[in-house]
């Protein structure tokens, strides 16, 4: 779970918290939907020893706080205990990710929440690699990912016979290892600004489609997820929800499944079946996020542009129970721009409101 996120440009340093919940407000061009691309191009490429943010010669940095999934910290924990003797049942689950970059230099810094000095402070400049934790050393070719790099360090010590420091450096480049792998471990689940499929697709267009927890950035997999969904008991009683809020819209016996070799939507209308229907993008953003929300991996993360994009009020509610009632511990991260569905999500409870400032636009067009 994301915990907070400091920007610092030439104009200035901006510090933002995150909740379990939490939502974005501010003014047009403030920047809200700039954080969550941000957010979502910084854990993309969390491995990475490239700068993922930054223009160049232009000075920004990042610092992003994360906490790891409490099934992830289990399997490092019991790890250390076991191979090292190292107590880590302290540790908060924290992670601290800092990039900086300034002209042709590049700092990536790696740390537990814990720990003063990070694990993993690495240098580029100049087409070489300086490497200043666990171990002094400089690289002049060097590996694009955090992983390679640590089995590159691995060798050295006896290499270099630094035996001394052996058992430690191999110690400190296996909790990098497990780190960098949770971390990668989180599912980020983008979607927006808006939501836009069609309502019957050819099944030979689906053919081969292996990725079954995520609906599209616009949702252009939905259908197929829905389907999936119907055919997995587990969902049912969440299901009867979405299906009877569907019916009070008018789509009564809602289903998704194959009819005439394309995957489509149909419901029962004055006694007749319609397929491929045309339905409002209301009903559309509904089905997509309930969807989405449902088949979300436990610890993952959801970061929404537009949430409110032809979301009905009664729509919004009936998401909120759907959240209440899961207990995921899914992180969801989403802008909004209409007052009155700030003013539903403040009254339901649960949530951090944000308000963006319009100067923020400022720090992060250098990103």
């Amino acid at each position: 779970m994301l915990r907070s996120l400091e920007i610092e440009s030439p104009h200035g340093a901006v510090k933002m918290e995150f909740s379990r919940n939490t939502i974005l407000v501010g003014e047009p061009c403030s920047g809200k939907s700039m954080i969550l691309r941000t957010i979502h191009k910084v854990l993309e490429n969390v491995d990475k020893l490239r700068p993922c943010v930054g223009k160049p010669n232009r000075k920004v940095g990042i610092r992003m706080t994360l906490e790891i999934p409490a099934e992830h910290v289990k399997h490092i924990v019991k790890r250390f205990q076991k191979l090292w003797n190292v107590d880590l049942s302290s540790w908060d689950r924290r992670i601290v990710i800092a990039e900086s970059v300034d002209r042709s230099r590049y700092e990536y810094v790696l740390k537990m929440s814990m720990i003063d000095e990070p694990i993993l402070h690495v240098i580029s400049r100049d087409s070489s690699l300086l490497i200043r934790r666990p171990i002094d050393m400089e690289l002049k070719s060097f590996p694009e990912k955090i992983l390679d790099l640590t089995r590159t360090i691995r060798e050295l010590p006896q290499a270099h016979m630094f035996s001394t420091y052996e058992e430690e450096i191999l110690l400190m480049t296996d909790l990098i290892e497990l780190i960098v792998r949770s971390l990668k471990g989180i599912k980020i689940y983008r979607i927006g600004p808006y939501i836009d499929y069609s309502t019957c697709i050819d099944i030979m267009d689906i053919v081969g489609t292996t990725e079954e927890t995520y609906v599209g950035i616009h949702g252009e997999k939905t259908l197929l997820v829905l389907s999936r969904v119907f055919a997995d008991g587990r969902y049912w009683p969440y299901l009867a929800k979405l299906l009877s809020h569907l019916e009070k819209s008018g789509l009564s016996r809602a289903r998704c499944g194959i009819v005439n070799r394309k995957l489509t939507l149909t419901y029962v209308m004055d006694g007749e079946l319609i397929t491929c229907p045309e339905i409002s993008c209301s009903i559309r953003s509904l089905i997509a996020y309930y969807v989405q929300v449902l088949v979300a991996e436990r610890g993952s993360m959801m970061l929404i542009d537009n949430f409110d994009y032809c979301l009905t009020e009664e729509s919004c509610k009936l998401l909120l129970s759907l959240l209440k009632s899961l207990g995921k511990n899914i992180q969801i991260i989403a802008e909004v721009h209409n007052e009155n569905m700030v003013k539903i999500l403040e009254k339901e409870g649960g949530f951090t409101i944000i308000n963006v400032p319009r100067g923020l636009v400022h720090h992060i067009k250098y990103l």
